[in-house]
């Protein structure tokens, strides 16, 4: 899968300052080597030393490394307001802030996860940053006006429709970086629901609605706080510059104000300078609608305002050269026509170790207490606990990072000691706590048509979540979150060294609802760069086709490109597809061993046995080994109870995934000059790697980052 973008960026620096005082520190300072350390910014650094290189311009101008680039210009500064999480500030349930149209837009630096509000049935999780309430009671008053935050480490923003009560979130596409101020907006005009990061459109969502304007919870930055004056979601970084408009800012107009340190006026209702010299949060918009809390404090520096525009970074590309060397090539350009230099760097990739996934399937008739006498079935635990013994005993041969079960946990969703059962199955996991998995192994569930009660509803897994719900996993590292409150759907990541399997698991239901298939679309898409994985327990027939669930599913994720497995069980066979949408590919398989046994005449093939449900399916499940270095999947099936392997094509076979490895950190390859447009570097001996790097180019004042490029 190729790489996402990375975020441009206005960097920390130099504040509130004519253009003649620029000018100054430009001519005035000798230019030298610059100190921007991108390579420990947000990027974590190290890593071997990259051959030396020179810089040229690619045109016949620049310098070489080290001997063009920035000097650190003497600054003035002043503050933003930070946030640690535990608070943010309320204005109260401020009427003049209510919008039916709106401009929200601040400068931002996020500097950890930081922890997450919801905005209602059908809208978003995130970390708020600008919110006028929280998800409430559906089509009232006491429910959110707009919310702009962060979902995942993409922008986010939703409202609440004032007609209907529905929800409308938008999510943006390009991560923000740990450690450095963005400019971030959300713009609603009555037809188009639009994000912006650093002044560049990021996300647009066709809509005709009437945001909930008459929403009497309270204003907030850095939190979600409700009519009652309850808050949810804490920001952790700090804030700058946070204005509120009654009208849609344009493009041109966002752009151009957002390094003023004076807004436009015409629609302010909310502008907070969030300066220390206050002392407080106040509003300078003439509304008064004053901070009544203050979060972390006051810190220095903020972001560069009335110094001019961003660079603009164009296309970034590289070619081999004869010499075995490639050429990185970055376009840039300034508004403000100031002298630029781009920075190069570089990380070449290596291939990761193979790690493996365990895949169980259905378990239902192991947990069971007798068997019914149509069907005997020799009910036994221990095939069940000797599935995750096996993750665990194998966990460092096999690097072992995570389960997931494809749901039918159990047989009788009303029946508590099969829960048991399973409960004292997944502690064997639990339990396996190291240095490194503090929380033992990590694994996640889909709920089947077994674990609700009523058998076949939706949503009616009242025990699943009384054994295997939020609570149980809320403290574990591994656990993302879930869509509802409940674990009805939810989601897991994985950890491979420095790689990242991202597991969404989906209940049965055989119509799933566009507000949770739009809650996967988006887990997935905010994290663009990890192995995504479905988890549902209907997804494949006993054909080979798609369930009705299945066809729901694949039909909402066709198009996300690291998406490319789904896993399911339900009826007892084997069976995989493989679905091929816009060069995007979709492995999807299904196993379910409850009905078949070995078969006598054959060992290395199972036998379909219909009515005897023998054993429950003996323990078979499935491993699934990945290898980043072959860029392949390799299932194998086996039942660590009898020491039995299936081999045959249907239950050992490899599959084509892409799988990115990660390397060394980040590094400084050198500096170039921006001549006739271009600044291009020589990275020597390129050939027969594969190096990942980015630019960013500098007008000494503000930084933008390029997205990230693959030279093979």
């Amino acid at each position: 899968m190729e790489p996402r973008a990375f975020t441009p960026s206005a960097g920390p620096g130099a504040l509130r300052r004519g253009r003649n005082c620029l000018a100054l520190a430009l001519t005035s300072l000798a230019l030298g080597a610059c100190s921007d350390d991108e390579a420990s910014s947000g990027q974590g650094g190290g890593g071997a030393s990259l051959p030396s290189s020179s810089a040229s311009s690619g045109t016949g101008g620049g310098g070489g490394q080290g001997d063009v680039g920035c000097a650190e210009p003497v600054v003035l500064t002043t503050s933003a307001l930070a946030f640690d999480g535990s608070a943010g500030v309320s204005m109260g349930p401020a009427p003049d802030l209510g919008a039916d149209e709106f401009t929200l837009a601040a400068w931002v630096r996020r500097d950890a996860l930081g922890s997450e509000a919801s905005t209602g049935v059908g809208g978003i999780r995130h970390v708020p940053l600008i919110t006028k309430g929280r998800g409430e009671a559906d089509g009232s008053n006491v429910d959110c006006n707009y919310a702009l935050g962060l979902v995942g480490d993409v922008l986010g923003a939703d409202f609440e429709d004032l007609e209907s009560g529905a929800n409308h979130p938008v999510l943006g596409k390009t991560p923000l970086d740990l450690g450095r101020w963005h400019h971030v907006a959300a713009t609603y005009d009555g037809e188009r629901f639009r994000l912006y990061l650093d002044g560049e459109l990021d996300a647009e969502l066709p809509l005709t609605a009437t945001p909930r304007y008459d929403s009497i919870q309270h204003f907030a930055l850095g939190t979600a706080i409700n009519s009652a004056g309850l808050s949810a979601g804490g920001f952790v970084g700090a804030m700058d510059e946070v204005r509120v408009y009654s009208r849609a800012l344009g493009a041109a107009e966002l752009l151009s104000s957002m390094y003023a340190s004076e807004p436009a006026e015409l629609g302010l209702i909310g502008h907070y300078r969030l300066e220390a010299s206050e002392g407080e949060v106040l509003d300078a918009s003439g509304n008064d609608n004053h901070g009544v809390g203050l979060a972390a404090g006051f810190v220095s520096p903020g972001p560069a305002l009335d110094l001019g525009h961003a660079p603009k970074l164009g296309s970034v590309a590289s070619e081999a050269l004869p010499s075995g060397g490639a050429r990185l090539r970055a376009e840039a350009s300034d508004l403000d026509a100031d002298p630029l230099y781009v920075d190069f760097y570089v990380r070449e990739l290596t291939q990761a170790d193979d790690f493996t996934i365990v895949v169980l399937p259905d378990t239902q008739y192991y947990t069971r207490n007798a068997s019914p006498p149509e069907r005997p079935v020799a009910d036994d635990p221990d095939y069940f606990d000797a599935q995750t013994r096996w993750a665990v005993d194998h966990r460092e041969e096999r690097k072992v990072v995570g389960v997931f079960h494809v749901g039918d946990i159990i047989n009788n969703a009303d029946v508590t000691t099969q829960w048991l059962r399973a409960d004292a199955a997944f502690r064997i996991l639990e339990a396996a706590t190291s240095p490194e998995l503090p929380h033992g192994i990590p694994y996640g569930l889909s709920f089947g048509n077994h674990d609700q009660f009523p058998r076949d509803e939706p949503g009616a897994t009242t025990a699943a979540n009384q054994y295997f719900g939020p609570s149980r996993f809320a403290a574990r590292a591994y656990y993302g979150g879930n869509f509802d409150g409940t674990n009805d759907e939810s989601w897991v990541r994985f950890q491979a060294g420095e790689l990242e399997v991202v597991v969404v698991n989906l209940q049965f239901a055989p119509a799933p609802s566009a507000a949770v298939l739009a809650w996967a679309r988006r887990v997935f898409e905010t994290h663009p760069r990890a192995l995504g994985i479905v988890n549902a327990h209907y997804i494949v027939t006993t054909g080979g086709n798609f369930s009705s669930q299945g066809q729901a599913i694949y039909d909402a994720l066709k198009d996300v490109p690291n998406v490319q497995l789904m896993a399911s069980g339900h009826v007892a066979v084997d069976a995989r597809r493989t679905d091929v949408f816009e060069g995007n590919v979709i492995h999807s398989m299904l196993s379910d061993y409850q009905r078949t046994e070995p078969d006598p005449s054959d060992p290395s093939k199972p036998l379909i046995v219909e009515q005897s449900l023998t054993n429950g399916g003996h323990g078979f499940m499935r491993a699934w080994r990945l290898s980043p270095r072959d860029q392949k999947l390799y299932v194998e099936t086996f039942s660590p109870k009898l020491g039995q392997s299936y081999t045959d094509e249907r239950n050992e076979f490899e599959l084509d995934v892409e799988l990115v490895g990660a390397g060394t950190g980040f590094q400084k390859l050198g500096t170039a000059a921006v001549v006739d447009g271009v600044a291009a570097i020589e990275l020597p001996g390129a050939a027969g790697k594969t190096h990942e790097w980015y630019a960013v180019a500098s007008d000494c004042v503000h930084t933008t980052k390029s997205e990230l490029v693959l030279t093979r």
